[in-house]
């Protein structure tokens, strides 16, 4: 990755880390959603980074119970709804 491509991903991040919208992911930073696990269960938890290294956007999800962090696909969370 050369000096320019490092710089454009850089602001990106920074402008995501901030709480615009980025073309190609569908939740902002800090969301807080509800994630469907592959046993079937929900948990919810908060956005706390994301990635384009698979078919589709994939995000690391921090769970609101403390479990730890959960990496999943982003067809596989949904907003948290009030």
């Amino acid at each position: 990755m050369n000096l320019e491509e490092r710089k454009r991903l850089s602001k990106l991040s920074a402008a995501w880390r901030a709480g615009e919208k980025i073309e190609g992911f569908q939740f902002r930073y800090n969301t807080t959603v509800i994630v469907t696990l592959a046993d079937g269960t929900t948990t919810t938890g908060w956005i706390v980074a994301a990635s384009t290294d698979g078919p589709e956007p994939t995000y690391t999800i921090e769970a609101q119970d403390g479990s730890g962090d959960i990496e999943c696909f982003e067809s596989s969370i949904a907003e948290y709804e009030k």
